[in-house]
């Protein structure tokens, strides 16, 4: 096992390895893939690099470390006074162990369709900061994901806009699906619903409504299996297998979407409003 003390020392081992190599920070993961039988030449533990953990604001954007834990994301007071709906809706991710090892930039960078963080950043719009061995820095947004390296090392997630946003998360139908609803505000008006999945998916994806005259929470309730079909629509054909058919988990998702939207002023409403 390595422990490098900066990024770009863990980059250089990772890269360097001659057999199969891993990095590890909470290990959750990790461990999980190798109790399933998955064997490692090479591990490259973070926990001596510095400022992996730290959460802070900068202008109008959160920027959340990748070694940050998902208990600390769920308990932060900076994130609370800035983008509330992210606490609420992190606060019962997963169970207490999860909570408490693993960590967001792990749940990014195993890209499981099942694992909740990728949906999350997708819907908010977040750019990731990576370390890669060709440059120093590399900037991709969330959804361009799957097109990093393996020894690519993500180090910083940086969402915008913190004080314009809001997000309602539904994970209870999981293994069917899983989405994320985000909402950007402007005044006293939404003026873009985006939708991100992952569990019930080939691929982590979005569609978005953007609208040219903000509406009011209750004109979008009113309008909500509307606004729920086209985002549902413009999404991907879902994934068939035993679980649920593709035609089923497209009409569930339609009608748990317009739920959301329409219960925007009362049970979600103290998630967008904070």
């Amino acid at each position: 096992m390595h422990r490098p003390t900066c990024e770009t020392d863990a980059v250089a081992l990772f890269a360097a390895s001659t057999g199969k190599a891993s990095y590890m920070s909470g290990g959750i993961d990790l461990i999980n893939r190798m109790k399933s039988g998955s064997d490692l030449d090479d591990v490259i533990h973070l926990g001596a690099i510095p400022d992996r953990s730290s959460i802070d604001v900068s202008g109008d954007d959160l920027i959340i470390g990748a070694g940050v834990t998902h208990d600390a994301v769920a308990k932060s007071r900076l994130i609370r006074d800035n983008l509330p709906s992210l606490c609420s809706a992190w606060s019962s991710v997963a169970n207490v162990r999860i909570r408490m090892k693993g960590t967001v930039g792990g749940n990014l960078m195993a890209r499981e369709r099942s694992y909740d963080f990728p949906i999350v950043a997708i819907a908010l719009g977040a750019m990731l900061e990576f370390v890669t061995a060709t440059s120093d820095l590399k900037l991709t947004d969330a959804a361009g994901l799957d097109q990093m390296g393996k020894s690519d090392l993500l180090t910083r997630i940086r969402i915008p806009r913190i004080s314009k946003q809001s997000l309602v998360l539904e994970l209870r139908w999981k293994p069917y699906l899983a989405f994320a609803l985000s909402f950007l505000h402007e005044g006293r008006g939404i003026s873009r619903i985006r939708l991100s999945v992952g569990s019930g998916f080939d691929q982590f994806c979005c569609s978005n409504i953007d609208l040219n005259t903000p509406l009011t929470v209750a004109r979008i309730e009113g309008r909500s299996n509307e606004f729920a079909d086209r985002l549902a629509a413009d999404l991907p054909r879902p994934t068939e297998d035993w679980i649920a058919t593709a035609d089923y988990r497209r009409r569930l998702l339609t009608t748990l979407v317009g739920r959301k939207l329409g219960d925007l002023g009362g049970a979600q409403g103290d998630r967008l409003n904070g």
